[in-house]
């Protein structure tokens, strides 16, 4: 998940997908006042938008390495380099969703004498320090979808020990999918042997989760830098592979591919150079919103069932429709306002702390 993609016009198409995906987990969090106005089919894909955050995982392994393995790794100050910009592209506007839900559920509590007995203060403390997944606790509190923020954290503090592992730019390019093939079918195995399905038991499997698939992404951009001019044909056959692999989930729900969707449809899309139908800007632009999406519609979702969802009442479809587009320029305010302005301001402080050499 960053922003550099923007740079590159042939990536562009990755930030929508990722726009796309962070939609996807917004229709499946919101899905209750969904079914009753669309098609039976229609929210059996709804119901699967959690899958949307393991291609968050591949992307962002895959961006991390076509950004980063040159630079880090050389010195100690790459590697801290490295983290800080993780830091001030993640975390500001995590904290600020933070404190909107500690007002929230404190107002909550005025009103109504009780707060949320689901949310404890000390998952709240670990939120703080983004560890919230990292095995400290049972159950997802606050802001859920944060989980998977914590997670990928963890996974830019192993990302100079996986760039090492990943210095396989030399082995054969058929080697490569190989090994992608078997973390997928090894991550399935996991979720076999602890009872769950796939994208199950978060609180456990999130973490391995993560980095499998992270470490997926870098993998597969070695895969991507030795061919960056793929032909048409090649891009054909990923996007349908790709298509296989959802008609085969679609079949079997414990198909182990749910990995390997989303490797051949990010290297089908980034191969992609002329008229991809992601490049377009205004997909581009739901691409770039899309973090303060993820991070923010799930407390505007509680706030709009406490106002306008009645029990055993329909919502109507209008007052849905009306919390999307809500949602739509909340997420464009919270990136111009909050997410870029924090991030520019630490990049700065960073650069005017650190010692001039001479």
């Amino acid at each position: 998940m960053n922003t550099s993609l923007q740079s590159n016009q042939h990536l562009n198409a990755l930030t929508s997908l990722r726009g796309l995906a962070a939609w996807w987990v917004v229709l499946y969090h919101t899905r209750s006042v969904l079914e009753p106005h669309v098609l039976t089919p229609v929210m059996s894909f709804f119901r699967n938008g959690d899958l949307a955050v393991d291609m968050f995982f591949v992307l962002s392994g895959f961006v991390m390495y076509l950004n980063y393995s040159e630079k880090i790794g050389k010195s100690f100050s790459s590697i801290s380099d490295f983290l800080y910009k993780r830091f001030a592209r993640i975390y500001p506007l995590h904290i600020f969703l933070l404190i909107l839900f500690l007002i929230y559920f404190s107002a909550f509590s005025i009103f109504s004498g009780d707060f949320p007995e689901k949310e404890t203060y000390s998952y709240f403390i670990q939120s703080v320090f983004l560890v919230q997944n990292w095995g400290f606790s049972n159950g997802l509190q606050w802001n859920v979808p944060a989980w998977s923020i914590s997670t990928e954290f963890f996974a830019y503090l192993c990302f100079p020990a996986l760039g090492f592992f990943v210095k396989v730019r030399e082995w054969p390019t058929w080697l490569l999918g190989g090994v992608l093939v078997l973390i997928a079918f090894g991550l399935h195995l996991y979720f076999q042997v602890l009872g769950l399905n796939f994208a199950g038991g978060i609180e456990q499997t999130g973490l391995l989760r993560c980095v499998s698939q992270f470490l997926m992404g870098m993998i597969l951009c070695v895969i991507y830098l030795r061919d960056e001019r793929a032909s048409a044909l090649k891009i054909a056959a990923l996007l349908a592979i790709a298509a296989l692999f959802i008609t085969i989930r679609a079949l079997d729900t414990q198909a182990p591919v749910i990995p390997l969707i989303w490797v051949t449809l990010i290297l089908g899309f980034a191969l992609w150079r002329r008229a991809n139908p992601l490049a377009y800007r205004p997909l581009v632009w739901l691409g770039d919103i899309s973090y303060a999406t993820y991070l923010c519609h799930y407390l505007g979702f509680i706030a709009f069932k406490h106002v306008f969802v009645k029990a055993d009442e329909v919502t109507p479809l209008w007052l849905v429709m009306g919390f999307y587009l809500g949602l739509l320029i909340a997420s464009h305010l919270l990136f111009r306002y909050i997410e870029k302005p924090a991030q520019r301001w630490l990049l700065r402080r960073r650069t005017r702390l650190q010692p001039v050499r001479v």
